[in-house]
């Protein structure tokens, strides 16, 4: 049996180079644009932030939360709730301590969600986030791996 010979109009299928960056990024990264790491911009999900040892898939760089004004202020703004509420509520420590209590709750739990949903990626050191020195040398050290990745 003779082997089927391929016409002009019909292409060769040639698989891709694997090892090669995507030209688009994939959709499942697309819904949640604003958590990208800071140091290299690829899209990192939000949920991988609450561990402390998130590494980003590209750079390889440590990340946390950081907090950001948003959650600052809805924190804030929880506290004075929870102050006005226990006015209100006469929930002093010595007479009601089971209302204190459910408002110390009530604030701890909200202003942990107020960090987790509005927090921003940052960049982690041994004291915390970064500083803006440390961040622009990580990504200048990022940005000279990959030209150095391209040129071979």
């Amino acid at each position: 049996m003779r082997p089927k010979l391929l016409s002009e109009s019909e292409p060769l299928h040639t698989e891709s180079n694997p090892y090669r960056s995507p030209e688009t990024i994939p959709i499942a990264s697309t819904e949640s644009r604003s958590t990208t790491c800071p140091v290299c911009d690829h899209p990192i999900s939000r949920l991988r932030l609450v561990f402390p040892r998130c590494k980003c898939d590209v750079c390889g760089r440590r990340l946390r939360l950081k907090n950001s004004w948003w959650a600052s202020l809805l924190s804030t703004l929880t506290a004075i709730a929870c102050f006005a509420s226990m006015l209100y509520f006469r929930a002093i420590p010595p007479s009601k301590p089971i209302l204190f209590g459910l408002h110390a709750f009530v604030f701890l739990c909200l202003g942990t969600i107020w960090f987790h949903v509005f927090g921003t990626p940052a960049l982690s050191t041994w004291k915390g986030a970064a500083s803006r020195t440390v961040l622009e040398r990580e990504r200048r050290q990022f940005q000279d791996e990959l030209t150095a990745v391209d040129a071979d």
